[in-house]
């Protein structure tokens, strides 16, 4: 899957984007994508509440102009030079006036670390961390949440008895919220019903090896299906694999076909 990480966001949705990795303009990738009109004045103001460095504000300012103009951004400063409270406090103007934002990092502790920074920016309450199902304690279980057991039980159980789970609030966040901090592998797998205008990569380079990360999987979709048919209905057996079988689904579902 040789394509460059603005293609493969592009599958997704039609969105703006900021990579940050000397600041680099890119042409819009659809004709359909959005003109931002920031205000860079309240921005600023937001960034008054850290320490002022010129560069940063200057930054600040030519993206801004960038984002109106329809532009993608490649911010490409040196390690510890600060790339993220350039695009905190416009992350934060932006989906205080309405524009969904959504901030992707490579590692958890990358993503706690954005999601504390951003908070010094924003007016609207906590920023929302979504992280992977198995971050998260399932009631029924008695322990972390797994990926077959949040499929159809989820839907038809939990849900419909009010069980508030983390993995479910988290879904709910991201697919609600205007501002969220999530890393690559969640995005990546998450559902393409939920749409962003601004999705900033945070460490584009990482996010080069997830996306190629996500979709390598060892298929024995065969296997699994013969065995399903082989067992009688209502056994155990067989409705476990039938979660394996809509699971198999979902990710012929998600994938991205390479070269796509």
């Amino acid at each position: 899957m040789n394509y460059d990480a603005r293609q493969a966001l592009a599958q997704i949705s039609k969105i703006r984007t900021v990579i940050t990795d000397n600041l680099k303009l890119h042409e819009p990738m659809t004709k359909e994508s959005k003109s931002f009109e920031i205000d860079v004045d309240s921005v600023l103001a937001k960034y008054a509440r850290v320490e002022k460095r010129d560069y940063q504000v200057d930054a600040i300012r030519d993206v801004a102009e960038a984002l109106r103009a329809k532009h993608d951004v490649l911010i490409d400063f040196p390690t510890g030079t600060g790339k993220t409270m350039i695009y905190s406090p416009v992350a934060a103007q932006l989906s205080e006036a309405g524009e969904r934002t959504l901030i992707l990092t490579a590692t958890k502790r990358a993503q706690n670390w954005v999601g504390t920074q951003v908070q010094k920016f924003t007016e609207n309450g906590e920023v929302p961390l979504v992280f992977g199902i198995q971050e998260y304690d399932c009631p029924i279980l008695k322990g972390k949440a797994q990926n077959w057991c949040c499929g159809e039980l989820k839907e038809t159980h939990c849900k419909p008895t009010g069980i508030r789970c983390g993995v479910i609030v988290s879904e709910e966040d991201f697919k609600t919220k205007q501002l969220v901090v999530t890393n690559f592998s969640k995005f990546l797998l998450a559902s393409g019903e939920s749409k962003y205008d601004l999705i900033i990569l945070d460490d584009s380079h990482s996010f080069e090896n997830t996306k190629e990360q996500a979709y390598q999987i060892s298929l024995q979709f065969v296997f699994v299906r013969q065995l399903y048919e082989a067992q009688k209905e209502g056994t155990p057996l067989r409705a476990l694999l039938e979660n394996f079988l809509n699971l198999f689904s979902e990710i012929f579902e998600r994938c991205v076909n390479p070269g796509e």
